[in-house]
């Protein structure tokens, strides 16, 4: 099999893989292996929305997601890339999310009609140098328990330099997608990864 040389972090590319209506399956089986939903619960349709938010006020900042969308008309999800170290990431990603989540609300429109807003971080660094797990989530908890708060926002962050495996053969399926964005992996370790994720072959 010929493998092209791609930087899969590429902000062009990226966008064109996971944010295209032609590549639409790739999107929700990268957000279904991220929240773990099994074909029971998954999200099988995704709409993709204008990623451009204009400022709240005159001197307010402009902000261009990456990707910005609409599954199944229930959730509201960003997905962001970022290769060069940000520690402001969390700041700028709550930030996304937060305005995804305020533009909802219409004058008389009820609270509990809100959706759910899920931002999504690939990360090309190290964010929490305390950690060593690859996919972090973030929500809103009751301090010294387990209670959820709400669901309304959440965070997830997966930072690839953190992704490991001896064994190419057992390696999960969310993570050969963290194998094929990082490009780390030989010739011969993504094929093994295309047999045991078929749809990576569609984006090779």
């Amino acid at each position: 099999m010929m493998l092209r040389k791609i930087n899969r972090l590429n902000d062009y590319f990226f966008k064109r893989l996971m944010g295209d209506d032609k590549r639409s399956d790739l999107t929700l089986r990268f957000l279904n292996l991220i929240l773990n939903r099994t074909e029971k619960n998954a999200f099988k349709h995704v709409e993709f929305l204008n990623p451009e938010y204009n400022p709240l006020t005159k001197d307010g900042k402009l902000a261009i997601l990456d990707i910005k969308a609409s599954v199944d008309d229930k959730t509201f999800v960003n997905i962001e890339l970022q290769v060069s170290r940000q520690n402001y990431m969390p700041k700028r990603s709550m930030f996304y999310i937060s305005r995804m989540f305020s533009e909802q609300m219409v004058k008389g429109q009820d609270y509990e009609t809100l959706k759910p807003v899920i931002g999504i971080n690939l990360l090309d660094f190290s964010l929490f140098d305390d950690i060593d797990t690859w996919h972090n989530v973030a929500k809103f908890k009751l301090d010294n328990t387990d209670k959820i708060l709400t669901d309304c926002m959440s965070l997830h962050f997966l930072e690839l330099p953190k992704l490991k495996y001896s064994d190419i053969k057992k390696v999960k399926r969310l993570e050969a997608w963290g194998a094929y964005f990082s490009g780390r992996c030989s010739k011969e370790e993504l094929e093994v990864l295309l047999m045991n994720e078929p749809l990576l072959q569609k984006a090779v």
